[in-house]
């Protein structure tokens, strides 16, 4: 089970080999790949009757062997020209007396070579708090574990050299009309993001928002170019008659 004590090497495995059992569950759970199939393409008809751009379903519950929790759940959005994409994501979670985390795994392109590099992201019980607190949120709590999971955690990650007396580089990541901030290091090629806070826009500083202006423009025009692209690669497109 991974901890906060676990190495980088368990947390890799772990989370590589938890992730393909938690998705074949979230599958099993809708009856197999042929009912599960039916189902995406209900949701995609479901997503052309509304006037919403994206959904979520319910997230599915699963405790691997090595005694992590996971939610798997769908999220179903538009192409643009007439279809959608639909990809079951997977999160591992944890919860303690006193706090609660989260863990997702990542592939991130290396911005020298190109080449596709393997990492994950560790959301903290402060991370939590404050997404809780600044979004009007109960910690702790099903509303606001839910509403995490409709953050997209695959965005562009800024980064900037290590502070004075610390080693790992700080990140910033964008969300909508938010940030997260933290730091991240490489272990043996494996990137190990660890996010600790997250700040609406409306509570930058007039510094921050300078700062990050650049940034946090050129990441709105890239997100849904790029999102769509990783999506075409990585789920199931289906086209809904109109």
């Amino acid at each position: 089970m991974i901890t906060l004590n676990s190495t980088p090497a368990q947390i890799r495995k772990e989370l590589d080999d938890d992730e393909k059992r938690a998705n074949y569950w979230f599958i099993k759970k809708h009856h197999g790949e042929n009912g599960y199939n039916k189902w995406r393409t209900d949701q995609c008809r479901k997503l052309w009757e509304s006037t919403e751009k994206e959904l979520f379903s319910e997230p599915v519950e699963y405790k691997s062997p090595n005694g992590n929790r996971w939610l798997a759940y769908e999220h179903t959005s538009r192409d643009g020209h007439g279809g959608c994409y639909t990809f079951c994501y997977c999160v591992m979670y944890y919860e303690t007396i006193g706090s609660v985390g989260a863990y997702v795994r990542m592939d991130s392109e290396d911005t020298e070579t190109c080449e596709m590099m393997p990492g994950c992201i560790h959301f903290t019980s402060h991370f939590f708090q404050r997404f809780a607190e600044r979004l009007g949120l109960e910690y702790r709590s099903r509303a606001m574990m839910l509403r995490f999971l409709q953050l997209a955690h695959h965005h562009l990650i800024k980064d900037k050299p290590a502070r004075e007396g610390y080693k790992d580089r700080e990140i910033v990541m964008r969300y909508p009309a938010s940030y997260a901030f933290g730091t991240i290091r490489d272990v043996d090629g494996y990137k190990m993001i660890t996010v600790r806070t997250f700040l609406p826009v409306t509570m930058l500083t007039p510094s921050k928002k300078r700062e990050l202006q650049e940034y946090g423009e050129f990441s709105d025009q890239a997100i849904e170019f790029l999102e769509r692209d990783r999506l075409k690669k990585m789920s199931k497109e289906i086209h809904v008659p109109i």
